[in-house]
């Protein structure tokens, strides 16, 4: 979708107009080209600008390591609360967990899940996520061409995660219209949905 015209997002007035860039990758003019120089560039501009990304209505973004540090280490100045945007779309108040909590609840829920994901449990998956890797490329490997993201980019995850929750894989199409709908369709009522 990369070259498309990306949606309005509308932009508040505390945001000076020469700080706001259009990032979403979808839209950014050269990500077909080479996705990773397009996106170095957005580090040799203000080192702290305002996103009009339509799909989470525009959004500060930080792109030093020092002041994205400092970001992460003040939760008394910058809340992760709230900041997803899910339970508002659907009119409601609760907190995406673990990742709309700061410390020490974010801490809390962090120890409870760290171990399900600590490098030897990990190390025991490999070789279904080897296979479930080599499924997706068998499946598209005689066809010539293809969309990187469509063939394996968005399926890949999507399958480690049906594996990781133990549900059936044929259910990855489902799984990843699911996933468009809410993380990048810049529909509002296909979020909602």
């Amino acid at each position: 979708m990369t070259g498309s015209t990306q949606p309005e997002v509308a932009i508040p007035d505390h945001v000076p107009p020469n700080l706001v860039r259009a990032v979403d990758p979808r839209y950014m003019p050269g990500m077909e080209d080479c996705p990773f120089s397009e996106v170095a560039k957005l580090h040799q501009e203000e080192p702290i600008f305002w996103s009009a990304d339509a799909r989470f209505g525009g959004a500060w973004v930080v792109t030093k390591a020092d002041d994205i540090r400092h970001v992460l280490g003040t939760p008394e100045i910058f809340t992760a609360v709230g900041q997803t945007g899910f339970a508002a779309l659907l009119g409601e108040e609760w907190s995406l967990l673990p990742l709309e909590l700061d410390p020490p609840e974010h801490s809390d829920y962090r120890r409870l899940l760290n171990p399900l994901f600590a490098p030897p449990v990990v190390a025991k998956l490999e070789p279904a996520i080897r296979q479930r890797a080599v499924d997706l490329i068998e499946g598209f490997k005689d066809k010539g061409e293809g969309e990187f993201m469509d063939l394996f980019g968005r399926p890949f995850p999507v399958t480690i995660m049906l594996e990781l929750l133990g549900l059936p894989q044929d259910q990855m199409e489902q799984f990843l219209k699911w996933e468009f709908d809410l993380l990048q369709s810049p529909d509002m009522e296909a979020k909602v949905k």
